[in-house]
């Protein structure tokens, strides 16, 4: 990933967990949407361990699974337009 993308991928991940804790429904439906394919991975493997984990490892996971699943896009993106990824 480059540095900007990697710089956009923290704002993102901030701003969703900032305001994905509000009580405001309309905000923590938009941090949802912000944190959408690693938030989905956590919420089954909190229903698969019957709540075992808390809040913490919740962001933890969400995070993990969204560096995974923003660093192929930004691979596919730069093979895409034939540069090299550094």
């Amino acid at each position: 990933m480059t540095e900007r993308t990697r710089l956009v991928f923290c704002g993102v991940q901030l701003v969703g967990c900032t305001i994905g804790m509000v009580g405001n429904p309309l905000l923590w439906l938009a941090g949802n949407l912000l944190l959408f394919p690693g938030l989905q991975l956590a919420i089954a493997l909190d229903a698969m361990l019957n709540r075992v984990p808390t809040p913490v490892v919740r962001i933890a996971v969400t995070v993990a699974c969204n560096t995974i699943f923003w660093f192929a896009c930004s691979a596919a993106w730069l093979k895409l337009r034939g540069k090299q990824q550094v």
